[in-house]
Formats: C-alpha cells, sequence, structure tokens
C-alpha cells in the first residue's frame, strides 16, 4: 500500500468506514484501527471484507462490546488512542474519523503532549466541523498527502478481510519493558508460561496483543530477564 511520509495511524468505526472511500483512505494511513460492535461482527458484506483487505497486516479489526451503545463505542476509541499514545513514539501522527466532537479535548490533550492529532469528520463542508473551527494548535504543521484528506470522506457504495495488525517492533518493546515494570512493582512472577501469557493479555488489551504475546515473552528472554524450562518461569529480576 501506499506510504505517506509521515507514519499516522487512523481510528474509525465500521459504521463510518462503510462511508469512505477505501483507495483514497490508504493514502494517507499507515495503520487503520476499525472499531466494530460485536452484534455486527457476523453481518459484514463479504464484498466490503474482500475491498479493505487491502490493507493486509496495516489492518487491525477491534470488536467492542457495546453495552452502552454510542458512548460504550467512543469511551473504547479513546481508550485505546490514550493507550496507543503512551505506547508509540511521537513521530507517529494520529487522525480520528468521527462526527462526534466529545473526541475534540482527547485530540487536544494529545496534541499537548506533542503528537500531532486531529480529528475529521463525513462532513467537510459543514460549517460546524469546517477546518477553520478546529483549535489552531490541532492543525498546526499538518502535511496533507496530495489528495486531501477533508476530500477522502465520500459515500462508497461498494460494499469489502478483515486481518490482525503487524504491532510494530516498538510496541513490543515497549510493552514486554512495561510488563517486566509492573511486576516489579506488584511484586508478581507468574510461574507459568500459560499464567504469564494471561497477565501481559490482562494488562495489554488495547493493541492486539493477543496474537504477538509470544513476540513479547521473547523479547523478554532476549533482555535476559526470564528463561524458560519446562513451561515454568525463570526471573532474574
Amino acid at each position: 500500500m501506499n506510504r505517506t511520509r509521515r507514519r499516522r495511524y487512523i481510528f474509525i468505526d465500521y459504521e463510518t468506514l462503510t462511508l469512505v472511500k477505501v483507495k483514497k483512505l490508504q493514502k494517507v494511513a499507515t495503520k487503520l484501527f476499525v472499531f466494530v460492535d460485536t452484534t455486527q461482527h457476523d453481518k459484514i458484506p463479504l464484498a466490503f471484507v474482500r475491498k479493505i483487505q487491502s490493507f493486509g497486516r496495516d489492518l487491525k479489526w477491534i470488536p467492542v462490546s457495546n453495552e452502552y451503545e454510542e458512548a460504550g463505542l467512543n469511551f473504547h476509541i479513546a481508550f485505546v488512542m490514550g493507550r496507543l499514545h503512551q505506547k508509540v513514539g511521537l513521530d507517529v501522527e494520529f487522525l480520528i474519523v468521527s462526527d462526534e466532537p466529545d473526541f475534540d479535548t482527547l485530540v487536544g490533550f494529545i496534541n499537548a503532549s506533542r503528537r500531532k492529532c486531529r480529528r475529521v469528520t463525513r462532513y467537510p463542508d459543514d460549517p460546524f466541523y469546517s477546518r477553520e473551527n478546529v483549535e489552531p494548535e490541532q492543525v498546526e504543521h499538518f502535511d496533507d498527502p496530495g489528495e486531501g484528506i477533508d476530500n477522502l470522506l465520500y459515500l462508497n457504495n461498494d460494499s469489502g478481510a478483515l486481518s490482525d495488525v503487524l504491532v510494530d517492533e516498538e510496541i513490543i518493546e515497549k510493552t514486554a519493558t512495561d510488563t517486566i515494570k509492573r511486576m516489579i512493582v506488584e511484586d508478581k512472577r507468574p510461574k507459568e508460561i500459560a499464567e504469564l501469557k494471561d497477565y501481559i493479555l490482562l494488562n495489554n488489551q488495547e493493541v492486539g496483543i493477543h496474537q504477538t504475546v509470544d513476540r513479547i515473552i521473547q523479547k523478554m528472554k532476549d533482555k535476559q530477564e526470564i528463561e524458560i524450562s519446562k513451561g515454568q518461569v525463570i526471573y532474574n529480576f
């Protein structure tokens, strides 16, 4: 897929994604995080699955148990953005596609933390959500990749596979380091490898760790922080 010079993570819910031209989205997204209500999980059209499969490993499919309707989905998106903000380098730009102004506080906070972040909507001509009405610090130095990011959101009647994102090496590294620090603080050392995996999964639900927990454990071994013997974990800290 096409890459922009700046790495850009895009966060979007499934309903909004169906209204987006996928090819234009590819021009601006380094990684795409799609949030979907679990009640919709088995209702996604095959044609749409095939279409979005072009993102390959750069697509992260996140099912959400949406007990509190829209607020629950938005909260989960905000949670994942916040946790990833702690884990990835500040050179990665965050972009959320949403008509919800509730996200603007989070966007402002992330910008204030020296990461470029902004929200765009499906209606760029709406004066309430226009670029001019976004706080200056939220759009300063934003480099449009050519096609115009505000023009990528048009009704797309084509209906497209959802695959797991290949988690960045920097996230693996940070998660391994954070896991070691957390166990030291909590004075907790899971004895068996299965217990260690459960511990990592419990504390890192936001970044697709289910597919990469073995890589995190391998990273801990590479750091010589742990050893594995017959399913038992030996700690060197």
